[in-house]
C-alpha cells in the first residue's frame, strides 16, 4: 500500500485558494485605485479654486488708474472687476492647458462673484450655491472640473463633474 501523497495535494489546495482569492481582489484593487484618482481630482480644484480666488483679489487694473479714477467709485470698481476676472480666467487656463489627455479632461471657471452682486456666470453651473453673494469687500469663485475614472468599473458611469467655491478677501481695492 502506498501512502497518500499530502504534501502536494496541501500545494495544490493553496495554489487555487490563491487564484481564487486574486480573482476578487483585482476589481477591488481597481475601485479603490478608481476612488483615489478621484480624490485626488477633487483635491485638485480645491486648490484651484483658491489659487484663482487668490488671484482675483490681489488683481489690479493695467495701466493703472489716475488719481481720479481712483476716487470715483463707478469707474474704479468696474476696472477691479474686470481685472480680477481676467486674473482668475487666466489661473484657471495655466491649469486647464495640457489637461485634455490624463484623468482630468475639462476645468473651467463657472461663476465669479467680485465685491457683492451680481455674479458673473461663466462656464458650467454648479447645481445649487447656498452661500451665494460672499458680500462687499469679497471676492469668490467656484470651478468646475471633469474627471473620470482611469480604470471604469462594469455598469457605473466613470466620470465626475466637480465643483469648488473658494472666498477671500479684496486686497487690491482700496476702501471706499
Amino acid at each position: 500500500m502506498r501512502p497518500v501523497p499530502t504534501r502536494s495535494r496541501r500545494n495544490a489546495q493553496t495554489l487555487i485558494e490563491t487564484v481564487a482569492g486574486i480573482i476578487f481582489m483585482i476589481p477591488i484593487v481597481l475601485f479603490l485605485f478608481d476612488c483615489g484618482i478621484l480624490l485626488l481630482a477633487n483635491t485638485a480644484n480645491d486648490d484651484l479654486a483658491k489659487q484663482a480666488a487668490r488671484a482675483a483679489a490681489s488683481a489690479i487694473p493695467n495701466p493703472a488708474l489716475t488719481a481720479v479714477e481712483m476716487a470715483d467709485p463707478n469707474i474704479r470698481n468696474p476696472k477691479f472687476k474686470a481685472a480680477g476676472k481676467k486674473a482668475a480666467e487666466l489661473v484657471v487656463s495655466n491649469y486647464a492647458t495640457g489637461k485634455t489627455e490624463g484623468y482630468i479632461t475639462e476645468v473651467q471657471l463657472s461663476v465669479l462673484w467680485y465685491n457683492g452682486p451680481p455674479s458673473m456666470a461663466l462656464g458650467v453651473a454648479p447645481p445649487s450655491d447656498p452661500a451665494g453673494d460672499p458680500g462687499v469687500g469679497n471676492v469668490a469663485v467656484i470651478t468646475s472640473l471633469l474627471a473620470r475614472a482611469p480604470v471604469p468599473f462594469p455598469g457605473f458611469d466613470c466620470t465626475r463633474r466637480f465643483f469648488a467655491r473658494a472666498v477671500e478677501p479684496i486686497v487690491s481695492l482700496p476702501p471706499e
